[in-house]
């Protein structure tokens, strides 16, 4: 049964100033011991602030803030050192196209086994910012992160989630429903990996999209949308082990897409698919490798370098000026057979064309197709063993 807070101080402040009604609300919690459980509720339906501070230290320990800004800003912050914590974050913030609201939410965790749930919604003109840093002292204990951010009218959405070592998993949602910007970015360290992010805008805005994972079974995942005027931007970089990227961007529009994936080591595989004005690169550099880009309209251009072991490429581009680059340069005799690999096939249909294709040693195969205008192919291919 949790237990109420060791020591708690909880201070409950309300201004009102001549003229201005000014209402502040702020709690402080401190508690130190296993199994306690916090629970805040602050509302504010004139202009003010929202204001909570949770400290908590040992295990099994719970914290749920919920936070109401009629015109103002909500702040939370939680530090817990221990395991099996949980984090519970809700808020909700109206500003005015005078006045300007903000979401603010801070998570610190040591430990394994800890748990996050952020969620913020800003309505009218205001921002939603959301940190968290998990650290796992044990690698086979992880720790998880789910945050869900909105914004009605205008305003931006901002996520930082670094874990260390575990289980880990971070999920990022973000949507504006209106004019602004989605940016998050994911790192984590060390053992089961994951993250995955979508975001989407509605009217006017740009989606920035950014996973870093260092060892262990890695995955990403990564998908953006703008269905008014914007511009997509992705990147994920693995190193280590399990790897595995999707991207999928989409504008309409005036769309700008562009995605990095970058994987060095294990079993790598990417898919990339972009839609409206597209650019992508994909570097791997050892292991089972693979590839695929499709992207569909105008500036396209994408470029596939993938160095050691089973190598093969997919591209597909649509419409206008394309141009596709790639190489590969397996050996040490690669294998998972297919004549022990190097393929790459690539087809573009209309305007620019230009192809490319270098492939060094082992099985090499290559398809190039473009169909209209100014098609131009270079195909070197090498099996010098």
């Amino acid at each position: 049964m949790k237990k109420l807070s060791v020591v708690a101080l909880v201070i409950l402040l309300a201004l009102s100033l001549s003229g201005l009604a000014l209402a502040v609300n702020r709690a402080d919690v401190y508690q130190d011991g296993d199994d306690n459980a916090v629970s805040i509720s602050q509302a504010i339906n004139r202009r003010g602030n929202n204001t909570a501070v949770v400290d908590q230290d040992g295990d099994a320990n719970e914290a749920t803030i919920t936070q109401n800004a009629g015109r103002g800003d909500n702040s939370a912050n939680v530090v817990q050192d221990g395991s099996g914590n949980e984090v519970n974050i809700e808020q909700s913030a109206t500003g005015s196209f005078i006045s300007e609201s903000e979401n603010s939410a801070t998570v610190t965790q040591e430990g394994n086994l800890n748990d996050v749930g952020i969620n913020q919604k800003a309505t009218g003109l205001g921002d939603n910012l959301a940190i968290v840093d998990q650290n796992s002292v044990e690698n086979d204990n992880g720790n998880q992160a789910n945050i869900f951010q909105i914004i009605e009218d205008i305003g931006d959405n901002a996520v930082t989630v670094e874990q260390n070592g575990g289980g880990n998993q971070a999920i990022v949602f973000q949507t504006i429903v209106g004019i602004g910007d989605n940016e998050a970015y994911v790192e984590q360290n060390g053992d089961g990996n994951q993250g995955g992010i979508d975001q989407t805008i509605s009217v006017l805005g740009a989606n920035e999209a950014s996973i870093e994972q260092n060892g262990g079974d890695n995955r990403a995942s990564i998908s953006q949308s703008v269905s008014g005027v914007g511009a997509n931007e992705a990147s994920a970089t693995q190193e280590g082990d399990g790897n595995f990227t999707y991207i999928h961007q989409e504008a309409s529009g005036v769309g700008l897409n562009k995605a990095d994936v970058s994987q060095l080591g294990d079993e790598n595989t990417t898919f990339v698919y972009q839609y409206g004005v597209n650019f992508a690169s994909v570097f791997q550099d050892g292991d089972q490798n693979w590839g695929h880009v499709t992207q569909d309209g105008l500036g396209q251009f994408a470029n596939v370098t993938q160095v050691g072991n089973y190598n093969w490429t997919t591209i597909n581009q649509n419409g206008t000026l394309n141009i596709a680059t790639v190489s590969q340069m397996a050996d040490e005799r690669a294998t998972s057979d297919d004549n022990r690999r190097n393929q790459a096939f690539i087809t573009q249909e209309g305007s620019g064309n230009v192809a490319g294709v270098n492939q060094s040693g082992v099985g090499n195969v290559s398809l190039v197709n473009q169909s209209g205008s100014l098609n131009n192919a270079t195909v070197i291919q090498s099996n010098p063993k």
